[in-house]
């Protein structure tokens, strides 16, 4: 089963998280969206699939890391 991607990006001012082309949201705040990003990764998860979450660093650079998640709260 391939690798469920969850993409927590914005628009309009506003946070949505996409997987396979489906948005989830609108979301106040990237905290918020990222939040729900690791429940739909956990339920991913627990039907088998591998999951990873990206969202834009402050730099724009960065990534969340579902892995990294699992390990520290969201803010």
């Amino acid at each position: 089963m391939p690798e469920a991607v969850f993409l927590v990006f914005p628009n309009r001012g506003l946070w949505w998280v996409d997987l396979e082309g489906r948005a989830q949201g609108p979301f106040a705040s990237q905290g918020d969206a990222i939040e729900a990003a690791v429940g739909l990764a956990r339920a991913a998860e627990r039907s088998g699939r591998e999951a990873r979450i990206l969202a834009p660093g402050t730099d724009r650079d960065a990534e969340v890391d579902w892995r990294d998640t699992r390990q520290r709260k969201i803010a």
